[in-house]
C-alpha cells in the first residue's frame, strides 16, 4: 500500500488538504446542535504541523472563522482578536516554528488549554486528562479529534461530564 502518491501514478488530487478540509466539514456540522455556527466562533489548533496548518487555513477561509491559538509541540502563538492565519503559515514555513511570531504572544500547551477562550478545538495527541479538566471552563464546546488516539478514556469522560462535545478521530480525521 502506498499513500500520498503523486497524481501521476494514481494520486489523489488534493490529499494534502484532505484530512484539515474533512476536519473543517465536521466541525461545521457538529456546531449547530452544540449551539453555535462555525462561522465567527472561536478556534484554537493544537497541533500546527500538515493537518493542523491546513485545519487552521480551513476554518478561518472557508469556515470564517477566527483562529485565536495554534500551537506545535514546542508551544504556541495566540491573539484574542484572531491570528492572521495566512501570515502564521508564512511564518512557520521559513522558520519549521511558531516561536518569535511578532502577530502573537507565545503561549505553552498547558496554557493554550487553560486559558484561550475558543469554542472549537483541534488537538494533536493527548495522553493525560489534565488538559481534559481545563477546557470547559476556556469555553470549550466541541473538540475535533484530528489525531489518532489522541486522548485517554479518562479524559473522554472528563469532556462527557462538562458537556463538550467530541468528535472521534475515526470520524473527524477521515478526510473530505
Amino acid at each position: 500500500m502506498v499513500t500520498g502518491k503523486p497524481l501521476t501514478i494514481g494520486g489523489s488530487r488534493g490529499r494534502v488538504e484532505a484530512t484539515g478540509r474533512g476536519l473543517m466539514i465536521i466541525a461545521r456540522e457538529v456546531a449547530p446542535p452544540a449551539g453555535f455556527e462555525l462561522a465567527g466562533s472561536r478556534v484554537a489548533v493544537q497541533g500546527f504541523g500538515n493537518v493542523g496548518s491546513v485545519t487552521a487555513k480551513m476554518y478561518a477561509h472557508a469556515a470564517g472563522a477566527t483562529i485565536v491559538a495554534v500551537s506545535d509541540i514546542r508551544g504556541g502563538i495566540v491573539n484574542d482578536a484572531g491570528l492572521d492565519v495566512p501570515a502564521v503559515l508564512e511564518y512557520y514555513g521559513r522558520k519549521k516554528s511558531l516561536e518569535g511570531f511578532p502577530g502573537g504572544e507565545a503561549i505553552t500547551n498547558e496554557q493554550l488549554s487553560s486559558s484561550t477562550r475558543a469554542t472549537s478545538w483541534c488537538r494533536r495527541p493527548t495522553r493525560t486528562s489534565s488538559a481534559a479538566t481545563t477546557l470547559r471552563a476556556c469555553g470549550a464546546r466541541i473538540i475535533v479529534e484530528g489525531a489518532n488516539g489522541p486522548t485517554t478514556q479518562k479524559a473522554d469522560n472528563i469532556f462527557r461530564e462538562r458537556g463538550i462535545i467530541v468528535v472521534p478521530d475515526i470520524l473527524a480525521n477521515a478526510g473530505a
